[in-house]
């Protein structure tokens, strides 16, 4: 198996779809999720920094896993306990300052999920990375991941449904199970007393068609200004460099590749469902490639080791560092959408 790992070359840039989205993306006040820590999530702030979202709806007394799935479920902690247990330690923050650190015990989300059958379309090349999973707290608080942050294969992310912080089970507050992301910044995405795990659909999309050269692509969807996008446009946007580099089964590099472009920057329960022109498709959630919680620096890519891109992946690819098998990697980019997952 290949496996790409990444480093950012030239960090200059924290924004370039920041460009694109921050003209582009104002849903309507009403609508709008939060975009910052401040401003975030219902209340990320107590003086002791144990909790990132107070809950208003009470302790939840089971996790109902729904949706895109094969066989959906109401699971206890006791069942919960039974999967197998993953550790993880954050530092992350709230707007009111750190959180400390702190150790996080439970089961994967990505198993969670497993367990129940997420349905995906065997007729589409790697359907499910245009899947998210949402996860939503007794309070009506929720965040969304996509599919391919969780899923080994592809970022891996070992984010936790968690019933033990610091040896001891959760305050009540946060408990009986609260999701944590281990590597986000900010605790954004952290959801307290869950209830509700969900897998979801992104849309429809074109039917597969034939692969070809992209020259343009189409911002649209949640944007208050849909435009075409060309080489030209992308190029006067800040840039930022990042190096792929492609591994073995065991960890030997093999190849590497750098890649040029502007870094994705988007809001929590908000993705951006990259389109090429033979149909092929996959998701990136705002939550991680935010400066503030996930931090990945994915680009829409021009140029591949100070070239331009080949023929064969279009004028503009996205490109997301640190997936394994690169299949969030869309080539000959003809749209891409804002689309709401909560």
């Amino acid at each position: 198996m290949l496996r790409f790992h990444s480093s950012v070359r030239a960090p200059a840039a924290f924004v370039l779809l920041v460009c694109l989205l921050l003209t582009a993306c104002a849903p309507p006040a009403s609508n709008a999720p939060p975009a910052t820590a401040s401003a975030a999530p219902p209340a990320a702030t107590d003086a002791a920094g144990a909790s990132a979202s107070t809950t208003s709806g009470g302790v939840s007394s089971a996790v109902r896993v729904a949706g895109l799935v094969d066989a959906p479920a109401t699971l206890t902690l006791t069942e919960l306990r039974a999967f197998s247990r993953t550790e993880v330690t954050t530092e992350a923050q709230t707007g009111s300052g750190p959180l400390g650190r702190h150790d996080y015990a439970g089961a994967l989300l990505y198993d969670v999920v497993q367990k129940s059958g997420p349905k995906f379309d065997a007729s589409r090349k790697n359907d499910a990375l245009r899947k998210s999973v949402v996860v939503t707290g007794s309070d009506g608080y929720s965040a969304a991941f996509a599919w391919g942050e969780i899923d080994p294969r592809f970022a891996g992310k070992r984010i936790v449904v968690a019933y033990e912080q610091d040896g001891k089970p959760l305050a009540e507050r946060d408990g009986p199970v609260r999701v944590i992301v281990p590597g986000d910044v900010f605790a954004g995405r952290y959801v307290s007393n869950v209830v509700n795990v969900e897998v979801r659909d992104v849309g429809t999309v074109a039917a597969p068609g034939e692969r070809k050269p992209s020259s343009t692509f189409a911002l649209a969807g949640l944007v208050a200004s849909p435009s075409e996008v060309t080489a030209d446009s992308l190029a006067t946007m800040p840039q930022s460099e990042v190096r792929v580099d492609t591994r073995d089964a065991q960890g030997n590099v093999t190849g590497s590749a750098t890649y040029r472009g502007g870094r994705k920057n988007d809001i929590l329960r908000v993705g951006v469902l990259g389109i090429a022109t033979d149909g092929y498709a996959s998701l990136v959630t705002g939550g991680e490639v935010d400066a503030k919680y996930g931090n990945i620096p994915a680009l829409i890519a021009l140029a591949k080791d100070g070239a331009p891109l080949s023929p064969a992946d279009g004028f503009a690819r996205i490109v997301v560092p640190g997936d394994v098998a690169a299949g969030r990697f869309v080539s000959n980019l003809v749209r891409m959408e804002v689309v709401r997952l909560d």
